[in-house]
Order: C-alpha cells, then structure tokens, then sequence
C-alpha cells in the first residue's frame, strides 16, 4: 500500500511537470476594442490577420502553411482569428492551434452568435468567405484578400 502512495505521488509529481512544459492555445474573445488595439499595436509595420474556422477545410491548408513559415521565422507578425463563433467549438479550436503549434501567435476568436456584427467591425463588405485575410501595411491600410495565400506571399509581405 505504501508503495502504491510514492507511485501516486511520483506519477502526480511527472504529470504536473509535463502539462507545465507544454503550451496550449489562449485565444481571446474578438470585439472592436481588442481589433483598434492589435492595429495600433502593429502600426508602422506589415502585418497579417488571418480568418478560420473548423468548416474550412482550405483553412487547414493554410494553417499547415502558416506553422511552416513561424518556425523559421518566429518573430511574425500575424494574427489568427477563429470565425465559428460558438463557445461549444472553443476546445476543438484550440486542438488545432496546439496541432499546427501556432500558439505563440495572437490568437482570436469571434463571440458566441456575434459573427456578422464582427465581420461588420473587420470590414463591412465582407460576408464571411473563408479563407479570408487582411494585409495591413506600416500605414494601418489594409487590403482584403479571400482564398489560400500561398507561402511566398507571406513571406514578402512580411519583410
């Protein structure tokens, strides 16, 4: 019986260590404030906000293509936001930020039942197409592009 407790208390003593070195997906809830904050943030540099959802199988595509670029380029400025505003996918979404290993970027996600009013805030023309991303030069301009974007385009953009 006894060893059985040091086992427990070895076995606890291992998980603890293990679930504090590995890194798990943080995204914040997307609103008009935090999105004002993120440009201000990045003004004066090129950046990317990159739109995804977990019915987006394209999406996945350019999530595999993102994660290759930041481990050769970690200091990248990009932003994730999830577009499946439903508080119940919130575990799925994480899933595949952890798979891809994207969780150093900063990560968003759209309110429960809020899609529309925050594609209204990103930009009112915009009607949800998916994969949908923002390129915003050192100005704060940005330009909306819908579809995959390839590697290379990442790449220069953000030189």
């Amino acid at each position: 019986m006894r060893k059985l407790k040091i086992r427990f208390k070895v076995l606890c003593c291992l998980s603890v260590c293990f679930f504090s070195m590995m890194s798990f997906a943080q995204s914040s809830k997307f609103d008009k404030k935090i999105w004002q904050s993120i440009q201000q943030q990045n003004l004066n540099e090129n950046w990317i906000a990159v739109f995804w959802s977990l019915e987006c199988p394209p999406c996945f595509k350019e999530l595999q293509t993102i994660s290759g670029i930041i481990k050769s380029t970690p200091d990248l400025k990009l932003v994730l936001i999830n577009t499946d505003a439903d508080n119940d996918m919130k575990e799925k979404m994480d899933e595949v930020i952890n798979k891809y290993q994207l969780n150093d970027l900063t990560l968003l996600h759209f309110a429960d039942e809020q899609a529309s009013q925050n594609r209204y805030i990103i930009d009112p023309t915009w009607y949800g197409e998916l994969p949908r991303s923002y390129f915003f030069n050192r100005a704060g301009q940005s330009q909306g592009r819908s579809g995959l974007v390839d590697k290379n385009i990442l790449q220069q953009w953000l030189k």
